[in-house]
């Protein structure tokens, strides 16, 4: 099979391919002998673009800020585990008291008291969660900008 060089990385590409593998450069065509086929009617691949620029993959590493926020996180976290508990054991505990009025009574302070177990779980975990949700945002916001500037002339 017919390969290409590329002239910006000297990577080794198929002869049919418009732009290189490695870097998305446009791969020049050298005229060679008579004899070479010519090549097939492939539409030109274009490499992804973003606002005028080729867009390649990224290895950008940025360093992970914020750590007082992203142990908040987590503690609210580990919040939601601990008050759902609670709460569970307290319906459990208010089950056991309340049979000493009525069955009634005490399957009502069991089922109120899961469902404040689940409310309270869901309230500390969406808190937890969405600090983590604002981070992740922050930092691929500053990877996104340092490939934005390496790219740059």
């Amino acid at each position: 099979m017919n390969t290409i060089q590329c002239q910006n990385c000297g990577a080794e590409n198929v002869g049919t391919v418009n732009f290189c593998k490695q870097c998305g450069s446009k791969l020049e065509r050298v005229a060679t002998a008579l004899t070479d086929p010519p090549p097939p009617d492939v539409p030109p691949v274009t490499p992804p673009r973003m606002g005028g620029m080729p867009v390649a993959p990224s290895s950008v590493r940025v360093e992970s800020k914020f750590a007082a926020l992203r142990g908040i996180a987590a503690f609210c976290r580990l919040l939601a585990y601990i008050f759902a508990g609670l709460a569970v054991l307290g319906g459990v505990g208010g089950f056991f008291v309340g049979l000493a009025d009525s069955f009634f009574t005490a399957l009502g302070l069991l089922v109120g008291s899961l469902i404040w177990a689940g409310v309270i779980y869901i309230f500390w975990r969406v808190i937890g969660e969405s600090i983590s949700v604002l981070l992740d945002i922050e930092e691929n916001t500053r990877r996104t900008a340092t490939i934005i500037e390496q790219r740059l002339p």
